[in-house]
């Protein structure tokens, strides 16, 4: 099954430690594949926790520059129609899966 995780960055804090345990856990399934999208551009931020990530887990970016922009909205549709995963699990304001969620229906949210 693949799974893309979704959340506004992976920063410093409490939120971004669990996501990066979460991804990690369910990479611990054979038949699961992670792909982790930033809407931010996290590579920028020398705290993030890319690096906690294993190795299996793909990171992707939106590069946004701001969470609730047109662009990160079209960069989370983007990314959902080119990973074509079979789970959305989203970590962020649901505003983003509003265009996805509309017209691509193949994945659960």
């Amino acid at each position: 099954m693949k799974i893309l995780q979704i959340n506004y960055g992976l920063g410093r804090g409490g939120a971004e430690a669990l996501l990066v345990d979460l991804s990690n856990q369910l990479t611990s399934n054979p038949n699961n594949e992670v792909v982790f999208l930033s809407v931010y551009d996290s590579s920028i931020d020398k705290f993030a926790k890319i690096k906690d990530l294993k190795a299996n887990i793909r990171w992707i970016s939106a590069g946004a520059k701001s969470g609730l922009s047109l662009k990160s909205i079209i960069g989370v549709m983007k990314a959902i129609i080119k990973e074509k995963p079979d789970v959305v699990h989203l970590h962020s304001s649901i505003i983003l899966l509003l265009l996805p969620a509309l017209f691509y229906r193949k994945p659960r949210y």
